[in-house]
């Protein structure tokens, strides 16, 4: 069994939420954030009807969703995740920290993160935890590899 972090950071494209390791064990919920770029479809957040495309064959009309806005979009919710992971890190000075999110965004949102913050991470998981009980992300974190 790991020795647990002070701080656990678990996220995943739309929602970050932060715990606190408590003398007994236990996690504290400490911060959360919503982020709508990761949970909104792009025709939620920009489109209009002047944005849409005719549908051949019929009057109805599509939303074009093109590739370079996708991942612009796809960056800014990273970038996102990364300054409250840094807002989150100032704030509480952990002596370690751990952190969670599925492994096809977990590299993305560490990669530009300061190597002030690389040097005490303590576990890296590539799992996505943020709609697990408190008791199961504990769990994870205990058993987990770096």
């Amino acid at each position: 069994m790991k020795s647990i972090p002070d701080l656990l950071i678990v996220a995943d494209r739309g929602r970050l939420i932060a715990y606190q390791t408590t003398e007994s064990g236990w996690l504290e919920m400490i911060d959360s954030a919503r982020f709508k770029e990761g949970n909104q479809k792009v025709s939620e957040m920009v489109s209009d009807q002047s944005g849409a495309f005719p549908i051949p064959g019929g009057v109805a009309t599509g939303a074009y969703e093109s590739m370079p806005m996708l991942a612009e979009l796809e960056v800014r919710s990273f970038r996102r995740i990364r300054e409250k992971i840094v807002e989150i890190l100032s704030r509480e000075t952990p002596a370690c920290w751990g952190f969670a999110t599925p492994s096809e965004i977990n590299g993305a949102v560490l990669d530009d993160l300061d190597k002030t913050y690389h040097a005490i991470l303590g576990i890296n998981l590539r799992l996505d935890l943020t709609n697990s009980l408190p008791s199961q992300i504990l769990k994870a974190f205990q058993e987990g590899e770096r």
